[in-house]
């Protein structure tokens, strides 16, 4: 089992692979932490139901502190069209840039072991109910030379063999395949919580220098969070009505102002 620093992240993470070591794997423990971690209920659902042996690796991301589980990255290898691709679904928290970053390093940290699997990848396929990750996936392809991305807004000018290919793996992941969703998603015309049903999102790196692949994978893995990702808060924040603060008894009036103008929200509503 393989064990990195997140440098930034003040997290640590854990490369499980094998059939034995990933049966060892304490699931209820995980599920926990996830679900504190406000990770939605339609993945840890999802997860919990999983045989483990169906995985052929999974990344961890764990606190370096308190040890607990934020992040899960499940990988399954596949073939499609006679090239072998990594089919990938992801366990993260609410949308913000930290989860978001997490899922990069992961992906990064992917590339950078291409070379320890059975057969090399050329491709990543997410079947995934984390649109998080197709986000992710996204930037993360933009950031290698000759790198594929699919599926890109309608108004982007998409090969034919690249759409091609993306649907063989499509349909070697199962029935129920849905691209056009994910398009939505990341045109900004559907919310952060997905339903129930898996979008799909892949990379293809057929095309992409090995040396130039490692190169900026090892950039984005050790890439540090901008100022901005490290400002920007966990808890959601809204605005406490007037009227609230008014009920408030014996608050003291500087308090009183503080609070009208935000508050830390409740738990947030799982999907």
């Amino acid at each position: 089992m393989a064990d990195r620093t997140l440098v930034g992240m003040g997290l640590k993470l854990e490369d499980v692979g094998g059939e034995r070591r990933i049966g060892d794997l304490d699931r209820r423990r995980i599920v926990a932490d996830l679900r504190e971690a406000r990770v939605p209920d339609r993945q840890t659902t999802w997860f919990s139901f999983q045989p483990l042996g169906n995985f052929d690796r999974v990344l961890l991301a764990r606190g370096e502190h308190d040890g607990k589980y934020v992040g899960a990255l499940l990988v399954q290898c596949r073939t499609a069209a006679e090239t072998p691709f990594l089919l990938v679904e992801a366990l993260s928290g609410d949308s913000d840039p930290h989860g978001e970053a997490l899922l990069k390093r992961m992906l990064a940290y992917l590339f950078l072991r291409f070379d320890t699997f059975p057969e090399p990848p050329g491709a990543i396929l997410a079947r995934t109910r984390n649109p998080t990750l197709s986000r992710a996936m996204r930037d993360v392809a933009s950031a290698f030379g000759g790198a594929d991305f699919y599926p890109e807004p309608r108004e982007h000018v998409v090969s034919l063999a690249r759409a091609s290919f993306a649907h063989r793996m499509a349909r070697v992941a199962g029935p129920d395949r849905q691209f056009g969703e994910t398009r939505q998603t990341l045109a900004g015309m559907a919310a952060d919580t997905a339903g129930d049903g898996p979008m799909l999102a892949s990379i293809d790196m057929r095309a992409v220098d090995e040396t130039a692949l490692i190169e900026a994978a090892r950039r984005q893995f050790r890439q540090r969070l901008s100022r901005l990702e490290r400002n920007s808060p966990i808890a959601k924040v809204v605005a406490m009505p007037a009227s609230h603060v008014a009920s408030l008894p014996r608050l003291p009036a500087h308090v009183a102002a503080l609070a009208l103008r935000a508050t830390p929200a409740g738990p947030a509503s799982r999907a």
